[in-house]
């Protein structure tokens, strides 16, 4: 788990996503949350459905994104975590290895990488992201929460 790791990055990723995760870093996802749930519970108002997997994946999605600063489609981010949550679960089944899994892994978690893009928490400026050693760990498992139970 991420709070029983070791070193000198750790605890930084510690202290980032602890502000992130503090009163006023929730405040701040409000703000990302209410307007979101407004518009996608509005078709119930009016006797409407909600797609609720649908909401709960841009959700994840959002806070991910406004975690790590990336400009990222929620939708798309959550998607490609659920795909490639799934793929690297599949390169680690017990048993004969099946072929083209690892491969797979390694491109989905490249597009996730690619979706990410340069700046702020994607390893290429400032703060933890893809490729920066010690803030992947963080990255990995903010995504992991992004890809929630559809990874499968």
């Amino acid at each position: 788990m991420l709070f029983d790791q070791d070193g000198g990055g750790h605890r930084a990723d510690r202290r980032g996503l602890a502000v992130g995760l503090s009163a006023a870093g929730v405040e701040e996802l409000r703000a990302v949350w209410r307007p979101l749930l407004v518009r996608r519970l509005a078709p119930l108002a009016h006797g409407g459905e909600v797609d609720l997997v649908e909401l709960a994946r841009e959700l994840a999605g959002s806070v991910v994104c406004a975690l790590l600063g990336s400009g990222a489609d929620p939708r798309a981010l959550a998607e490609a975590a659920a795909e490639a949550a799934a793929a690297s679960v599949r390169s680690h089944l017990p048993g004969p290895h099946r072929p083209g899994a690892q491969p797979a892994a390694a491109r989905t978690a490249e597009r996730l990488r690619l979706l990410l893009g340069p700046g702020p928490g994607s390893g290429h400026g400032s703060g933890p992201g893809p490729g920066s050693g010690h803030g992947r760990d963080i990255t990995e498992r903010l995504l992991r929460a992004a890809a929630g139970p559809w990874c499968g």
